[in-house]
């Protein structure tokens, strides 16, 4: 064998070892000890483009590149499947795209979180589909994954992912557990908080944690849209001039059972949930939070009001005085 072939033979060989690095390095499994179960929701009319970049997204595969030029060749493009399915991260590429083909697919349990629930309410929708609710609660206790969550003030709070939750719909599971659970609402919160929107939170001069917190305030005062920017002025009205906020929404949360009207007895509960014997803005947020709320708090209403009070179809009538609201509450009587 003259020189020249067993230089080529041995780039051959080079140039296989790397390629063949290279292929296990994009199709080996991405955990390479343990694994975790992620769901995958596959609709109907998703391409295999769409499919690569979606297992990619959730972490399922290294490369969408990868994955798209494998199931060309082996013609398993045309056999992918529309359907929700539990993927183990110890799979490797060939491994997953051999099982979307509708096989495994899975039932999943869906639940809907409407604005204004608590993490109580969200472990009862959870329970009703099987899962421990209050093993969601106990885990929600302290759960801050993200800066934004840690406590602003040295009273305790109920549950530290209180409020850090998008009311959405959302799927899991059956083989899903609390804590992963929590983690996927959490983090949905987390993909909303775009850059646009904490821009905007910096310029209120606010931490995201405040701001959330008062639209919290904001979501459970408020029965119409139109009425948030200026019950959440209110608010800012009142911390203003350290007043406090006296919410009746803030105490309907320590009693976790709304009452049509509260006592005297209810607003001199001992909390510091009570901003009616605490000045300022309570230690967490007392529920999820919807988007008007949130851009109420972000662009309130110009105005000087410092009270409100409801009428009996829930539309809120404002003062800027205490005249102003005793005269408001006596007409809503008379009415």
């Amino acid at each position: 064998m003259n020189k020249v072939l067993r230089y080529i033979l041995i780039v051959l060989v080079i140039l296989l070892v790397v390629m063949g690095a290279f292929v296990y390095s994009m199709t080996r499994p991405v955990a390479n000890t343990g694994s975790d179960t992620v769901y995958l929701k596959i609709s109907q009319g998703m391409s295999a483009n769409d499919i690569a970049m979606l297992l990619e997204e959730k972490r399922l595969i290294h490369s969408a590149t990868a994955f798209r030029v494998w199931s060309k060749l082996t013609q398993l493009d045309s056999k992918l499947e529309a359907g929700e399915y539990l993927i183990r991260t110890d799979m490797s590429m060939f491994e997953v795209a051999s099982s979307l083909n509708g096989h495994g697919a899975v039932i999943s349990n869906r639940i809907t979180i409407p604005e204004g629930y608590t993490i109580r309410q969200i472990a009862e929708l959870i329970e009703k589909h099987g899962k421990n609710g209050d093993e969601f609660k106990r885990l929600a206790e302290n759960y801050e994954p993200y800066d934004y969550m840690k406590p602003t003030s040295n009273f305790a709070r109920k549950y530290s992912a209180e409020g850090f939750i998008y009311p959405d719909t959302y799927e899991f599971s059956p083989d899903h557990t609390e804590a992963q659970i929590l983690e996927m609402l959490v983090k949905h919160f987390d993909d909303k908080l775009t850059p646009e929107i904490r821009a905007q939170i910096e310029k209120t001069g606010l931490s995201v944690s405040e701001v959330v917190i008062l639209a919290s305030i904001v979501e459970r005062e408020a029965r119409y849209d139109e009425e948030r920017p200026v019950i959440a002025r209110v608010f800012l009205n009142r911390m203003k001039k350290g007043m406090p906020l006296q919410s009746c929404a803030t105490v309907q949360y320590i009693l976790e059972k709304v009452r049509p009207v509260l006592t005297i007895k209810d607003t001199q509960i001992s909390s510091p949930y009570n901003t009616y014997m605490h000045a300022g803005l309570p230690p967490g947020p007392i529920g999820c939070i919807g988007d008007k709320s949130l851009q109420a708090v972000l662009h309130p209403d110009d105005n000087d009001y410092l009270y409100f009070v409801a009428d009996k179809d829930g539309h809120h009538h404002f003062g800027k005085t205490y005249t102003d609201h005793m005269n408001n509450i006596e007409r809503i009587e008379r009415e």
